[in-house]
């Protein structure tokens, strides 16, 4: 059996190896902003292409080298200006500039020609989402942790970022805090956005507990992961990437 040369992954759970151009093409037009709102494309290689959103037809189009490295490209789209756009990924609502709103035909060469070769068209754009340019309803402080831009929109670093800006404000260092989310963590976030994100708000460990899933952790070595996310309950220490499940004394929770 020839060795799978391409996976894609979506937050619905499925998975499919080595897709056919139309099967990834009817994958990404599935994405609404509702029912579907996340895609990942990997290749054996290391790299990975990341489509999220569908809201009102714009997308967030990612580019990583590796799980575990944290610099990312964001493909943007310079003729698009005006008001920001809304972009559910994975299940969080936030918006973005313009410019980051990718259209449906742009999405599709994308992928299909990152398919084809592992390249990307030569009149592709990417950039980096900066400091502040994503908002969420309701904005808390934050204190902004430089992960990769994919993590950068997920519900575990806005709280991270959250807790860093009371931290800095308390004089708080160390210690332990435990967070409850309503998915399991992605690939980009396992492979180190969440250990950066832990040491940046002065913390020893975190543990993050969410619906057990019913699949292997979608990361390329699960074997370090798969026995405690498959119970829905990890802990993450600062130094990462070890992970472990215990049983902790509720008394000294850092909250």
């Amino acid at each position: 059996m020839a060795d799978t040369m391409w996976t894609l992954r979506t937050d619905a759970g499925a998975l499919r190896r080595d897709p056919s151009a139309p099967q990834l093409a009817a994958a990404l037009a599935r994405l609404d902003g509702r029912a579907t709102t996340f895609l990942r494309l990997d290749r054996a290689t290391g790299e990975s292409l990341w489509a999220a959103g569908g809201d009102g037809g714009h997308h967030l189009v990612v580019f990583m080298r590796s799980e575990g490295e944290q610099t990312s490209a964001t493909l943007c789209d310079p003729t698009r200006r005006g008001a920001d756009v809304t972009l559910t990924v994975e299940g969080t609502a936030s918006d973005f500039p313009a410019r980051f709103g990718i259209g449906r035909a742009l999405l599709l060469r994308v992928f299909a020609t990152f398919l084809q070769d592992g390249g990307f068209p030569d009149d592709a754009t990417w950039d980096r989402l900066r400091t502040g340019e994503i908002r969420r309803p309701g904005d808390a402080p934050r204190t902004p942790i430089d992960v990769n831009d994919i993590s950068r929109t997920h519900a575990e670093i806005d709280a991270l970022e959250q807790a860093l800006a009371r931290r800095e404000a308390s004089g708080k260092r160390g210690g332990y805090a435990r967070l409850y989310v309503d998915r399991p963590p992605c690939a980009a976030c396992l492979g180190g956005a969440l250990a950066l994100a832990i040491r940046a708000a002065h913390l020893d460990s975190l543990e993050l507990t969410f619906p057990a899933p019913a699949l292997p952790p979608p990361v390329r070595d699960p074997a370090p992961w798969q026995a405690a996310y498959l119970t829905g309950n990890i802990i993450i220490h600062a130094e990462g990437p070890a992970v472990e499940l215990e049983q902790r004394d509720r008394s000294t929770e850092n909250r």
